[in-house]
């Protein structure tokens, strides 16, 4: 989960994201971060501030109490990145095209 250099690692996965983010178009005017990547900054800062030692603690009830709230925490993040993303990025406005040809010449 916290490996830099396992492509299979959550930390590895939230860093890349990063990255991508970062060279994204830029869609917002004025410096620093994107709201994107400010959401994605924080998932990789929660991650970078996580122990190990701590996640993998048992607590009363057999379940891992600290692993729980740091999942849930970056699940709200990278959904909310993703949410961002697709506000910024892609236009759902646009007018639907069909692909297809209505009449494929079947039963003529």
């Amino acid at each position: 989960m916290l490996d830099e250099t396992n492509p299979r690692a959550l930390l590895y996965q939230v860093q890349r994201l990063g990255s991508h983010i970062a060279a994204l178009p830029a869609v917002e005017s004025g410096p620093g971060l994107s709201r994107a990547g400010r959401l994605a900054l924080e998932a990789l800062t929660a991650l970078h501030l996580s122990r190990p030692e701590e996640l993998a603690a048992l607590a009363g009830a057999g379940g891992r109490a600290m692993l729980e709230q740091l999942l849930s925490r970056l699940e709200t993040l990278l959904i909310a990145t993703a949410e961002m993303l697709a506000e910024c990025y892609f236009d759902h406005r646009a007018a639907q095209q069909q692909l297809i040809a209505a009449d494929w010449g079947y039963g003529q």
